[in-house]
Formats: structure tokens, C-alpha cells, sequence
């Protein structure tokens, strides 16, 4: 595997993490899967997808084998929310824990493993006509070296 996905994966926990046990505002952690995956059978709501959505070159110094790379991401939370009134309130929650989530950590850095994680934004998704389903995106980037050479 690349250390972007070995990066990427590393962010699952953190998301898994998200529970009102553990000082988040909802539940959105019970259900955690990596990639674009349509809601499961018998998956409640709320739960997360954890998209890669690119990586760019931050820098290289010519003839090596490696380079400074940023890999961007989107993490999102689904919820249920019947009131229409209450929409921006329950994505706000779910905004709130996905950022305590991936970047709550005081070094930003995935635990050393990368450079920097960045908060790039974020945007709640109001649900479709007959549909409750809100969806709270944050958009984030870590940087890390990659080593072209190595496994």
C-alpha cells in the first residue's frame, strides 16, 4: 500500500471514535467505511464515509526519490433529521465532531505519521425533496513525505 492510503486508514479510528460516550455530540462513529459506499443494509443513521478526493505535489528537489505531497480528503456524516427547522442544527453537530474527530489532536500531525493535517472546509448538505437525510462534509489534507522507493 502507499503511505497515502496507510495515512488515509489511519484517520478510521478517529472517526469510529465519534460517540456520545466519548464526549462527541452524536453517535455518527458507529458505522465507519472508507470509499464513495451507498448506506448498508440494516446501517442506522448517523454513520460516516471517508472519501481521498486527490493529492498534489507540494514540492521536489530534482534527481531524488522522493517529494512532499498533500493527499485531500472529505470525511462525512449522514443523519436523519425530520424537522425541517432543525437541518443546519444537526449538520453543525456533525460538522463539530468530525473536526474534533480528525484534527482535535494538538500537533495536527496524524500522531507524527504525517507533516500536517489541514481543516479545509466544510458544507452541510440539506436533504433531497422526500427525503431526511442531512449530510455534514469536511473537507481536509494532510502533507507527508513519499518516498517513491519504498514499499
Amino acid at each position: 500500500m502507499t503511505k497515502a492510503y496507510t495515512l488515509l486508514t489511519s484517520l478510521v479510528p478517529r472517526l469510529q471514535a465519534i460517540s456520545i460516550a466519548n464526549g462527541y455530540a452524536t453517535n455518527a462513529g458507529a458505522s465507519v467505511l472508507l470509499g464513495p459506499v451507498p448506506r448498508q443494509d440494516g446501517e442506522v443513521f448517523p454513520f460516516c464515509r471517508l472519501h481521498e478526493s486527490g493529492a498534489d505535489n507540494e514540492s521536489e528537489i530534482a534527481h531524488r526519490s522522493h517529494a512532499k505531497i498533500r493527499t485531500n480528503f472529505i470525511a462525512e456524516a449522514f443523519a436523519e433529521e425530520a424537522v425541517a427547522a432543525n437541518v443546519l442544527a444537526t449538520g453543525h453537530l456533525l460538522v463539530g465532531d468530525l473536526k474534533k474527530a480528525l484534527f482535535g489532536d494538538a500537533l495536527r500531525d496524524l500522531d507524527g505519521a504525517a507533516i500536517d493535517a489541514r481543516l479545509e472546509g466544510y458544507s452541510i448538505v440539506s436533504p433531497e425533496d422526500g427525503s431526511d437525510v442531512v449530510i455534514a462534509q469536511v473537507r481536509g489534507s494532510f502533507s507527508f513525505v513519499d518516498h517513491f522507493n519504498s514499499p
